[in-house]
């Protein structure tokens, strides 16, 4: 389970450290064109409504926002303090219960997120708040070796990719597409140092965009 003041805590210090963006790979040499990367591969449809779930400090969608003003952006999180950072509205909330309306959403995404849920559950919410025609994106990872015991204190875990397909389409789901964007670990390595090689061993980045029928 997550501890909502260990987590209060270090968001303050990774902020005032200048880290916004919680997720250990790095697409392109800065934050801002990183997530200008995840926007791309998204294929989030002009003047979408889009609920950012387990959105962190809200940096993904601020930046989304300053390239794309047509986008309406929520942010859910389990955390207050780390909403407390972004102008985006919001709400406190667990990503398993959704405290929205069915079929609310044009889109739904997973940023480095879906980990701290059940994704079963998680996914099958995200198919209850988007519209018909709708999507869902999700940008976290898949393991191919070893298991999460590294990862228990962050409260994060990490299945094969068919674990995942299974769950999008259990949840109602059609896939997409499917990929593993190359990243060199330069980043990860940066921050985390030799802990980087340890906790996130076995795993790669993936990414999944699903239609709702």
């Amino acid at each position: 389970m997550l501890n909502l003041k260990a987590i209060a805590h270090q968001t303050q210090q990774a902020v005032a450290c200048g880290h916004r963006v919680f997720q250990i790979h790095r697409f392109a040499k800065t934050d801002r064109d990183h997530c200008l990367r995840i926007l791309h591969w998204a294929e989030i449809p002009d003047g979408a409504s889009v609920l950012d779930i387990g959105s962190g400090v809200g940096a993904v969608a601020d930046y989304w926002r300053e390239v794309r003003p047509d986008l309406s952006i929520s942010l859910v999180n389990l955390s207050h303090a780390q909403l407390t950072y972004s102008a985006q509205p919001s709400c406190c909330g667990d990503m398993e219960h959704l405290p929205y309306q069915d079929q609310s959403v044009d889109m739904a995404t997973f940023c480095f997120s879906l980990g701290h849920a059940d994704q079963m559950r998680a996914l099958q919410e995200a198919a209850r708040v988007v519209r018909p025609g709708g999507a869902v994106f999700i940008y976290d990872m898949v393991r191919l070796a070893g298991d999460d015991a590294a990862m228990h204190e962050v409260a994060y875990t990490v299945h094969p990719r068919g674990y995942i397909d299974q769950c999008m389409r259990r949840a109602g789901f059609t896939l997409d597409w499917y990929c593993e964007p190359h990243d060199t670990g330069a980043y990860g390595r940066s921050v985390l140092g030799e802990a980087f090689a340890s906790v996130f061993h076995g795993t790669i980045p993936a990414m999944w965009r699903g239609v709702k029928p």
